[in-house]
Parts: structure tokens; C-alpha cells; sequence
């Protein structure tokens, strides 16, 4: 039985749920253990630790949490690289979103997946010669905002398993 935990940071509430996976069940099915909703100024770093540490508590979390970021703090953006090189594509789809930011290129992070056949696939150094499609699917963010968020993570004793948009 496979424990899942994830918090999701809105701009007015924090939600966190507490999920337990079915082994072995051919229909992955999942039970809610647990779930709260706490009202909170995220934009605040001291209400959002202090939140957090309440979540923390009351659900009794120990275990490392996946942490959602609301769309309204990040950007998700397709690019189309004008030159595909599976060499150089890490460098095409930062070309290709800088276009895109409000903000500096190194003041971002950000991931991508090549869309191929309609489906994405994570581009990994074993698969870059194999990349057929050319337009990537993009989520990027100041760094500065999920450093903050991370921090008050942290200083809420919560350990980070995945960053989600």
C-alpha cells in the first residue's frame, strides 16, 4: 500500500491530501485517507511556512510530498524549435522560450517534453536521436518563486518529492 502526498499551493488556501494506493489492483484505484484545506496568503512566505507546519501536524506527514504550483504562477507554453537537432535540443527550446518569458531566461526554471505521436516523451540523452516531432510542451517560472516556495518547505519540515504545475 503505497502512500501519496500531495499540497497545492492556491493564492488564497493551501490543500493538501493524503492518498492510498491499492497494490496489485488491476484498476489502480486509489482511497482518500486523509485531506484539508487551510486558508492562507501564499504570497506571504510566514503565513505560507506557518501553514504549512499546520498541515504538517494535523495530517501527521512525514513522508515526502508532491508539491503543486498553480498555473496563475507559471507559465505552460508549447515551442516549436525553427531547427530540430536532437544534439542541440535543449538549446532550441531555450532559444524558443525566451521568446515567450517576461522575464530572463536565466531567471527561469523550467522543463520539457517532445510531444511525438501524441504523446509526450521525456527527452533523456538515450532518446535524443529519436526525437520525431518538433514542438515541445513547456513549464517555466521565476526560479526566485520556487526557491521561495521551496524554502518554506523546508523551514516547515516538509521534504519535496516532485514539483507539479
Amino acid at each position: 500500500m503505497a502512500l501519496g502526498i500531495g499540497i497545492e499551493l492556491g493564492s488564497a488556501s493551501v490543500r493538501a491530501v493524503v492518498l492510498e494506493g491499492v497494490a496489485r489492483d488491476p484498476k489502480r484505484r486509489v482511497k482518500l485517507l486523509a485531506s484539508r484545506e487551510l486558508p492562507c496568503e501564499t504570497a506571504s512566505p510566514d503565513a505560507l511556512t506557518q501553514t504549512l507546519i499546520q498541515l504538517r501536524r494535523t495530517l501527521s506527514l512525514t513522508q515526502p510530498v508532491v508539491l503543486g504550483i498553480p498555473s496563475t504562477a507559471s507559465i505552460l507554453t508549447t515551442v516549436t524549435p525553427l531547427i530540430p537537432n536532437p544534439r542541440r535540443a535543449g538549446l532550441a527550446v531555450q532559444f524558443e522560450l525566451q521568446q515567450q518569458l517576461p522575464f530572463e531566461l536565466s531567471d527561469a526554471a523550467y522543463h520539457f517534453h517532445w510531444l511525438t505521436d501524441g504523446h509526450t516523451q521525456q527527452r533523456t540523452r538515450a532518446r535524443q536521436d529519436r526525437i520525431s516531432e518538433t514542438t515541445a510542451v513547456v513549464t517555466a517560472m521565476k526560479r526566485s518563486l520556487l526557491d521561495e516556495r521551496l524554502a518554506c518547505c523546508r523551514r516547515a519540515g516538509l521534504p519535496i518529492r516532485a514539483v507539479g504545475i
